[in-house]
């Protein structure tokens, strides 16, 4: 028995085969159910000054609310969160051949149904991988400047990673064995052109 649920995010497994009749196995059995709701905001405004120097200013703001469920391990995890996105884009053209631009922006990762799903999932009899209910989502804050001549076109980024989060492998005390989690654990910049 598979069962797969986009719009409530729902994923069943787990039927072992005896005597020909199937048995559910409760403790090896799959049944997470995870909603998110997001409300949001947001405003843009866009100016055109002297002629030469265009600007376009947006703010969006947003609440999200999670809830996950994990039958299997009879779990609950709530989680509300707001977030403020800021934008600005300044364009400066010199003439009709050469322009000079900015751009900031503010951005979020939410972690997959995946990567919040508590079910141990086992790969091999010394290795498991399970999801972080408490998996936070995470921003990255980006600039770029950026020069445009004729067709030439080059620019200068920047990027910046709060609390980012990638699998972490553990392995436990006095074993062999390896348990795969994902976890937030770095802040990462980034530089180029």
């Amino acid at each position: 028995m598979a069962v797969i649920n986009d719009k409530n995010n729902q994923l069943a497994t787990g039927i072992n085969y005896s005597n020909e009749s199937y048995i559910i196995h409760i403790n090896r059995s799959n049944s997470f159910i995870y909603d998110e709701s997001i409300q949001a905001l947001y405003f843009s405004i866009n100016k055109t000054f002297f002629e030469k120097l265009e600007a376009q200013i947006g703010l969006r703001g947003e609440n999200t609310i999670t809830k996950g469920y994990s039958k299997t391990l009879d779990q609950t995890n709530k989680r509300n969160y707001f977030n403020l996105f800021p934008s600005i884009f300044l364009n400066y053209t010199f003439n009709s051949y050469k322009s000079l631009s900015v751009n900031y922006n503010r951005r979020i990762d939410r972690p997959s149904y995946g990567d919040l799903n508590p079910f141990r999932f086992y790969n091999t009899s010394y290795n498991y991988s399970e999801g972080n209910p408490f998996l936070n989502s995470y921003l990255t804050d980006n600039i770029e400047i950026a020069y445009t001549y004729k067709n030439l076109y080059t620019s200068i980024y920047w990027n910046h990673i709060s609390n980012g989060f990638n699998e972490v492998t553990y392995v436990e005390p006095n074993s062999i064995i390896q348990r795969v989690i994902p976890n937030n654990f770095f802040n990462q910049q980034d530089l180029g052109f």
